[in-house]
């Protein structure tokens, strides 16, 4: 019943415990009661089950896992819900709407919201890898059913898409400022030619 490894707890579980992290117990009691907190959000169990069929042991052993590191080997593709999803990590090769989609699910840096940037970055594919469309009238079921996914499939994803539109994002940034300089300049040797042929 207890989770063994990030696989076992989704997405909306960690959400939840995130949202625990800053939380500070101020004495022992407090600090026990934050624990039966978490190991219930983990668990999807009520805090009266979790007192009476899990040990202290038991509670320090999750105490212990929430300290695991959270996976990093990036998953490619994966299955979920009977479906194929393939991932598409390089933010170059989206059309803008879907690349703006995602920034704007990214900008507020919820964690709310990654169910939302997971699935605008994964695709359903059949057997050959072709892109399966989307049934608009199922589309807002589909994208609440990401918060089902897995941490193991979630972080490494997640991680490295992030880090990628970051440096992605940087580079737009410095091109557009070298671009609005050179265009500048050009304005301003247009302005100087004008004012020397009227003088």
């Amino acid at each position: 019943m207890l989770p063994k490894d990030w696989n076992d707890i989704t997405l909306e579980q960690y959400v939840a415990v995130y949202k625990t992290l800053s939380e500070e117990p101020k004495d022992a009691e407090a600090q026990l009661n934050l624990l039966i907190k978490r190991v219930c959000l983990l668990t999807n169990q009520d805090p009266g089950w979790v007192e009476d069929n899990l040990t202290m042991n038991d509670l320090a052993k999750m105490q212990d896992f929430l300290k695991v590191e959270l996976p990093q080997k990036l998953i490619r593709s994966f299955r979920f819900n009977g479906k194929r999803y393939k991932v598409d990590i390089n933010p170059t090769k989206y059309d803008a709407g879907r690349y703006m989609s995602v920034m704007n699910q990214l900008k507020d840096n919820k964690v709310e919201n990654l169910h939302k940037v997971m699935f605008q970055i994964c695709r359903e594919v059949n057997w050959y890898g072709k892109t399966i469309e989307k049934d608009l009238s199922k589309l807002a079921e589909e994208i609440e059913s990401f918060k089902q996914l897995p941490m193991k499939i979630v972080n490494p994803i997640s991680v490295f898409f992030c880090l990628l539109s970051e440096h992605l994002t940087n580079g737009m940034l410095k091109y557009s400022t070298e671009q609005m300089s050179k265009a500048k300049e050009a304005l301003q040797m247009e302005i100087d030619y004008l004012a020397d042929m009227a003088g």
